[in-house]
């Protein structure tokens, strides 16, 4: 049985791959995956100290 969903005349040789939309969008999808890949997954941490973390111990021991 053959499937053919082409328009007449047409062949798959002759019909592009992507469509420029298309390209352009998997290149922007690209880019926009390596920046999120490449920035750290601990932005906006904060390191505390010994001292700090036994402190906020404490006070979150005592309040609750």
């Amino acid at each position: 049985m053959k499937h053919n969903n082409l328009p007449p005349g047409c062949t798959a040789s002759s019909m592009p791959a992507f469509s420029k939309a298309a390209t352009r969008i998997e290149t922007a999808m690209t880019v926009t995956l390596a920046k999120a890949a490449s920035m750290p997954s601990f932005a906006g941490v904060k390191a505390m100290t010994s001292d700090e973390m036994v402190e906020t111990y404490v006070k979150d021991s005592a309040s609750g």
